[in-house]
């Protein structure tokens, strides 16, 4: 690059004397009053770490009560799916008793947001029943996926002699050609 060159350029530049005094002025008026970059930095450094400590518990918060997406990790470590976990909160679940079988009714609290949007059916993954002592009497792993109904689905079961408590552990999220979602949460029903 030719600083010679531009530097000619510059000066053949022709401007009024009044442009140039004003110029000149400028410049000096910077040189005595300097901009205070450090206390601005300063500043900048308080207000970040300030909004940083004030936001830091409410993210801890808000993470314990939302689920989550984690991927499923094959042999050698490559991604061969993905989960979603702690969805505890986001599920409502329901049960009741209708001509000596189990109704079991899943809805989405939060239908518009992923991946409830996406689903277009729904199965039971692992579940369980316990009775009044709390102990396990009965452990299942699968059933057939329903379709939803509005934002729901609603699960026929056979009723369990003895059964207490309904334990499901996670749900199983399907659309067709796509690969199923395990939807992983805590749900505890009083049995009717």
């Amino acid at each position: 690059m030719d600083f010679y060159g531009i530097k000619e350029n510059v000066e053949s530049i022709h401007m009024s004397e009044h442009t140039r005094r004003r110029i000149i002025q400028n410049l000096e008026h910077r040189k005595e009053h300097p901009v205070m970059k450090k206390h601005y930095r300063k500043s900048l450094t308080i207000a970040a770490a300030l909004a940083l400590c004030l936001a830091l518990p409410l993210g801890v918060g808000a993470a314990g009560k939302h689920g989550y997406f984690r991927d499923i990790l094959g042999w050698n470590r490559a991604i061969v799916g993905i989960a979603y976990e702690n969805a505890t909160d986001e599920i409502s679940v329901t049960a009741r008793t209708e001509n000596g079988s189990l109704l079991v009714t899943a809805r989405f609290l939060m239908p518009e947001s992923l991946p409830y949007r996406e689903e277009e059916a729904l199965a039971l993954g692992r579940y369980y029943f316990t009775d009044a002592a709390g102990n396990r009497i009965a452990d299942f792993v699968g059933s057939d996926p329903v379709p939803f109904s509005g934002n729901s689905a609603t699960f026929q079961m056979k009723l369990v002699e003895g059964a207490h408590t309904l334990h499901i552990e996670s749900f199983v999220g399907s659309k067709k050609a796509d690969q199923d979602l395990t939807i992983s949460g805590n749900w505890e029903i009083i049995l009717p």
